[in-house]
């Protein structure tokens, strides 16, 4: 269960940067927005926030439904390894 919740939240993490990545890119150029993906994190709250004021809508629900399996996939991980005694 520790694998499966780990290969989770790093699948829905990655997908959810190259999201990120992407409007930046979009928004601020190729090269300024690579490089701004590349120090600045997506957040919780601040990155969906970001996108509505410059689009003027809420990105997706696959957004969200990406955020809420990498959440499931680090409960997953956590309770796995307490129930196997690793944590």
């Amino acid at each position: 269960m520790v694998l499966l919740g780990q290969i989770l939240s790093f699948v829905c993490g990655g997908i959810l940067w190259i999201y990120f990545v992407g409007m930046l890119m979009d928004w601020m150029g190729s090269i300024i927005g690579f490089f701004l993906g590349l120090l600045f994190s997506p957040g919780v709250v601040i990155f969906p926030v970001i996108y509505w004021l410059f689009e003027g809508v809420w990105p997706s629900s696959g957004y969200f439904m990406l955020f809420g399996l990498g959440w499931l996939g680090i409960i997953l991980t956590y309770s796995g390894g307490k129930l196997s005694g690793e944590i």
